[in-house]
């Protein structure tokens, strides 16, 4: 039997609630999108990948953060592109789309 937690029961804490809300929305949602948020950093990962985006496709990108008064408080960071369809199938109907345009061309 699947154990069911109190986030379950209660619904996630307050701070969770903006989060919540908008996984919620995405869920439910018949249009494509992409989220961007981070996935983690040497010094603590992001809960809410696990929590929420992890129902999704989630891909990863290394990259230097730029921002930050002092050199020292710039560090690597993991940016998360969440998105709910395919990508190769995504590809196969843009190559379709633009040979089909092709063959109007000529």
């Amino acid at each position: 039997t699947e154990r069911i937690s109190p986030e379950m029961l209660n619904g996630y804490p307050p701070e969770y609630a903006d989060e919540e809300a908008l996984f919620d929305a995405l869920l439910h949602t018949p249009a494509h999108f992409i989220l961007s948020t981070w996935h983690h950093n040497e010094y603590r990962n992001n809960e809410m990948i696990n929590r929420f985006w992890n129902h999704f496709n989630v891909e990863t990108k290394d990259h230097f953060y730029h921002g930050g008064g002092r050199l020292e408080n710039r560090h690597a960071i993991v940016e998360a592109l969440v998105f709910n369809f395919e990508l190769q199938e995504h590809a196969e109907v843009q190559i379709e789309n633009a040979q089909q345009e092709l063959n109007f061309a000529v």
